[in-house]
């Protein structure tokens, strides 16, 4: 080979040595940057295949989740907008601050800048405005090639209100076994439900007694002029809410006040006070007795939902134990005084029969010896014979002592018989008034006015000339001569009211009610100018009520008393009066 070209050929093949020298290196750098951008590649993909199936398992929890980076907001699950009510364009790219409520703001900075959230409880605001109430958890992740922090959230503010509510429920209930006041305790229920219930106004009325009407005692939020206006209000088929729901003893819901037939006769003062809608219920004690009503005002129309009613329900609960535990004490502790009344009254009693009956016997014990004896002489006749009169008299009124006595047990164990029988009024008062001028022949001038349209009863002819004895001779025993008696008959129907007015010294208001009661007088043993037992007007108002009547006492001091004796329609027989004439006028002593 030519020198010349062997010199090339060595050339080309160094030259070629270096060439494939390099080609190798640019190879194998190829291969690691290819190597290098595949494992990239791989992780990105594994990175999203994470994330993805992180976020497909995000959404299918319940729990609202979402990614922030620097308190900004880079992604959200399904169930974050849900609660908050939005898209997920409204969340992302925002920052959590701005859903967060004021007051928890501080808190949440500062765990952001420390990197702890753990296990807080934050107020936020949903989409509606509207609090709620979430606990949150958050931890660190590497999400697309940075730091950032995943937080979930659960909404507690449901239970958060239910533990509100229950330790309420538990101080209300507490209240009302440590006997609290009934009207602050049922305050109490009317705040709780409308703190449970947004918008709500609520309001306790309790029942009178007989039945027939309400009497607000609770409605803090209720204006007080509508209270006032409605208190004493009758019960009835269309008497609003609460009136209708204690007359049908059920609930009664009305969503328009202003267009309700209900509310007819009230609608014009709820809508004064800008109330629209209302539903009450009934409060019943444990004997089935309406006993007051819980009602939830709403000052637009207004459908409750069944949690309104599961909240009203659980507290009207509580509303009747109160009421019923305050009248159950109540009635306990009147019954504990009218135990010492009672007490107290039979052992006046057993001093006033002891003065009563040791003034007779020691003159018919003194007056017999004296007789037994001839202690003054056999020749004392008349005065033997003024003794034994004396004697006769005493024993007559201890008789009639025992007799009373005998009565009231009679009366109390349940054992007195009403027979009835035709009585013309006129002439068993004749009758009782000739006995009543033997005992008090100087007593007040008694008139008789009882004119001829007066019916005559069905009644008991006995118990009748009792009472009327009973309450004529009170009359003629307390009224002094120069006063006046009169006895006349009201016959308007329905019944007939039979009075005897005096025009005597009248009777003290404090001892008013205690007349009529058994072992009661308004003078004591030792100071009484006239002798009794006191259960004269008892017996004689036990009688009455057994003929379905009543026996009303009604006096003024100085003025004198008036003794009502109310039979009622069923005694009269109205079919036999005879017709209208002058009334018959009568005095004592004629």
């Amino acid at each position: 080979m030519p020198g010349f070209l062997a010199s090339v050929v060595d050339r080309f093949e160094v030259e070629l040595a270096a060439l494939g020298a390099g080609v190798l290196g640019l190879l194998c750098v190829a291969v690691v940057v290819l190597v290098a951008r595949n494992v990239r590649l791989r992780a990105a993909a594994n990175e999203e295949r994470e994330l993805t199936r992180f976020w497909q398992l995000a959404d299918a929890t319940f729990s609202g989740v979402f990614v922030y980076r620097d308190n900004v907001i880079l992604d959200v699950n399904a169930a974050l907008c849900r609660f908050m009510g939005c898209e997920a364009a409204d969340l992302i790219g925002h920052k959590v601050s701005e859903f967060v409520a004021p007051h928890c703001q501080d808190l949440l900075l500062h765990r952001i800048q420390s990197g702890e959230v753990e296990n807080e409880e934050f107020e936020v605001i949903i989409k509606s405005g509207a609090l709620r109430t979430v606990e949150v958890i958050s931890r660190a992740i590497d999400y697309r090639g940075d730091k950032a922090r995943v937080t979930a959230l659960r909404d507690v503010t449901d239970r958060k209100h239910d533990e509100q509510f229950r330790a309420e429920e538990h101080r209300i209930l507490t209240g009302i076994a440590e006997n609290q006041p009934l009207a602050e305790t049922l305050t109490l229920v009317c705040e709780l439900a409308e703190t449970a219930l947004p918008g709500s106004i609520c309001s306790v009325l309790l029942l009178s007694s007989d039945g027939r009407t309400v009497q607000p005692i609770a409605g803090p939020s209720l204006p007080a002029e509508f209270s006032a206006a409605i208190d004493g209000a009758p019960i009835g088929p269309a008497a609003g809410s609460c009136g209708t729901a204690a007359y049908r003893r059920q609930k009664v819901v009305v969503e328009d006040i202003e267009t309700d037939p209900l509310w007819a006769d009230y609608k014009g003062l709820a809508l004064k006070f800008g109330l629209r809608a209302c539903w009450s219920t009934p409060l019943i004690a444990k004997n089935g007795r309406v006993i007051g009503t819980f009602a939830n005002y709403r000052r637009q129309p207004y459908k409750p939902t069944a949690e309104d009613f599961r909240v009203m329900d659980r507290l009207a609960a509580s509303a009747a134990i109160a009421i019923q535990r305050t009248q159950m004490h109540n009635d306990l502790i009147a019954a504990r005084d009218r135990a010492e009344q009672a007490s107290r009254a039979k052992s006046q009693f057993l001093a006033n029969m002891s003065h009563e009956l040791r003034t007779p016997l020691n003159a018919i014990l003194g007056f017999s010896e004296i007789i037994s004896t001839q202690g003054l002489g056999p020749g004392a006749q008349e005065r033997y014979r003024e003794y034994a009169k004396d004697i006769h008299d005493s024993g007559t009124y201890l008789l009639s002592l025992i007799n009373d006595v005998l009565d009231v047990a009679r009366v109390e164990a349940g054992r007195v018989q009403i027979d009835r029988e035709h009585c013309g009024v006129a002439a068993v008062v004749e009758e009782q008034l000739r006995l009543v001028r033997q005992a008090y022949p100087d007593a007040a001038p008694i008139a008789v006015r009882i004119g001829a349209d007066c019916p005559d009863l069905m009644v008991d002819h006995r118990a009748f000339g009792q009472i009327l004895i009973n309450v004529i001779g009170n009359a003629a025993k307390f009224t002094p001569p120069n006063a006046s008696i009169t006895i006349g008959c009201d016959a308007a129907a329905p019944g007939l009211r039979l009075k005897i007015e005096d025009s005597g010294p009248g009777i003290p208001a404090h001892m008013l009610e205690e007349l009529g009661k058994p072992f009661r007088q308004v003078e004591s043993a030792y100071n009484r100018r006239h002798p009794g037992t006191g259960l004269g007007l008892y017996i004689s108002r036990s009688l009455m009520r057994l003929h379905g009547g009543d026996l009303e006492i009604a006096s003024q001091l100085g003025k004198g008393t008036t003794v009502t004796l109310a039979f009622p329609e069923d005694c009269t027989l109205r079919a036999v009066a005879e017709t209208d004439g002058p009334p018959r006028v009568a005095l004592a002593g004629q």
